[in-house]
């Protein structure tokens, strides 16, 4: 009898230090999702939050992101879903990502949307190449610093090697503010999203269609519109 009060006693003590564990947010990552210690390329990883499921009272959801390539010390991320709808520009005018008040947004109220200071400390500010459109010739403008930014063409191109890979879908949140979301049986859910590579002419940027086909003829003032952002990141 006292042997089964022992062991019934240690049992509760388990559970007990289990429940502190949890609590102290030790509890194991959702299906899917891997420490960003320990991400190689093609996992997910959660970072930061901003309303998706369109539903405030709730909070915040957790943003998750794809490993899209992965150093020692460092990681490039970018949003698996698209999150948001804003203009590339506010107005209709010959611009290059350096002066885009897409960028602006990103890095300002975006930047403190979604992260804390301390989760803001780990993000790198990146030194952003902005190469011209490699079939127009449309000027890319200058290098900026950023910690927040759009893909490139290239990047595009080169971290997705398919179009299909490519696709992404909008959140509820991004859909009601009026993102551009594919109604069609193939495509359903799929979104638009931006790239910060000028396109056709300098008021012109290039994005990702609902099908992951990118394209260069769409003007920088034009609404609904997706933004998947991207970022650097400390391990």
């Amino acid at each position: 009898m006292i042997k089964l009060k022992r062991i019934t006693a240690i049992l509760v003590s388990v559970l007990i230090m289990g429940t502190i564990f949890t609590a102290c947010g030790k509890e194991e990552m959702p299906e899917g999702i891997t420490p960003a210690d320990k991400a190689s390329v093609g996992d997910k990883i959660n970072f930061g939050s901003y309303e998706q499921d369109n539903n405030a009272e709730n909070g915040k959801e957790a943003i998750t992101w794809v490993v899209l390539a992965a150093e020692k010390d460092e990681l490039l991320l970018v949003a698996e879903k698209v999150l948001e709808t804003k203009t590339y520009n506010s107005e209709l005018a010959d611009i290059t990502w350096e002066n885009s008040t897409m960028r602006a947004w990103l890095n300002k109220d975006f930047l403190d949307a979604a992260f804390t200071s301390k989760e803001k400390k780990k993000i790198v500010q990146s030194t952003i190449v902005n190469p011209d459109n490699p079939k127009y010739n449309t000027p890319g403008g200058n290098e900026t610093k950023d910690k927040i930014f759009l893909l490139s063409l290239e990047e595009a191109e080169k971290y997705f090697t398919t179009n299909e890979l490519r696709r992404a879908k909008g959140t509820l949140f991004a859909s009601n503010n009026g993102l551009k979301l594919d109604e069609s049986i193939l495509y359903a859910g799929n979104s638009v999203w931006w790239l910060r590579t000028p396109g056709l002419k300098a008021n012109h940027a290039c994005y990702v269609n609902n099908d992951g086909v990118i394209y260069q003829t769409l003007f920088v003032n034009l609404p609904n519109f997706g933004i998947r952002p991207a970022m650097r990141l400390e391990r």
